[in-house]
């Protein structure tokens, strides 16, 4: 019997250990999306796309039970030109061989829409309803990070009436 309680008890401190961790992660969120104006009150479209662009840089992996942040970790707004392309897959894509990041040198599909962020990361575009994948300019060639499991990169939806939030983040500068 005093087993099976040592086994409970170290069951319960390893749920305990767990839970812990997940609320550590959740208190880094918090924490960085405190530290960066989302804009949220900046949109002033009926229909299409805004959000943020924000550059990520340093080591996020956590170690010890200590959060990444402090080790130099930085997440800054950033201005850059993005792109609205109708829906585009990877394999139609040319990359740009580079030793960072998924970028790309030439995109085939017909381009929709560009537009800007400005200093604090924000951007909008009116955009009309329709599938439409997203990309950032970074010096000549153009970034794309996220696949949406059917091969097509960077995916928004746009809706009638709808205006979606899309959080853009570069991150080839930072490791998980």
């Amino acid at each position: 019997m005093q087993k099976m309680n040592y086994l409970t008890r170290l069951a319960l401190a390893n749920i305990m250990v767990f839970n812990l961790a997940v609320c550590e992660c959740n208190a880094i969120d918090t924490k960085l999306d405190r530290s960066l104006r989302s804009n949220k009150d900046g949109a002033t479209i009926n229909q299409g796309v805004w959000g943020n662009v924000w550059f990520w840089e340093g080591n996020w992996m956590p170690y010890s039970g200590q959060i990444a942040e402090p080790r130099g970790n930085k997440i800054t707004p950033v201005i850059r030109e993005i792109f609205f392309y109708k829906a585009t897959t990877i394999q139609q894509l040319i990359p740009y061989h580079l030793k960072d990041g998924p970028f790309y040198s030439f995109i085939p599909t017909e381009l929709v829409a560009k537009t800007s962020s400005n200093v604090t990361g924000f951007y909008q575009v009116e955009l009309r309803p329709g599938l439409y994948s997203v990309f950032i300019k970074e010096g000549t060639v153009y970034f794309a990070n996220k696949g949406d499991g059917v091969g097509r990169l960077n995916t928004v939806e746009v809706q009638p009436g709808k205006v979606i939030k899309l959080q853009l983040d570069i991150t080839y500068k930072a490791g998980y």
